[in-house]
């Protein structure tokens, strides 16, 4: 076991019907797993979803921004 770094991704998901908008939005986790879970807690739903994932990716600039921004 070793050190469990968090990192940045971004979730793209879109809503199941129409007008079918996307929305991106940024989670830290250690994984793609674990930023889908978190994704779920903040999404919940009962019946059917309201969004589905489209892509998840690894946001590698946002620790590069957050230093710019200072």
């Amino acid at each position: 076991m070793g050190i469990r770094a968090e990192m940045h991704y971004t979730i793209t998901y879109q809503e199941v019907l129409p007008p079918y908008i996307i929305h991106h939005q940024d989670i830290e986790a250690s994984s793609i797993d674990e930023a889908k879970k978190i994704f779920y807690k903040l999404h919940p739903y009962q019946d059917y979803a309201n969004e589905v994932i489209v892509r998840v990716d690894l946001n590698i600039w946002s620790g590069v921004q957050k230093s710019y921004d200072k």
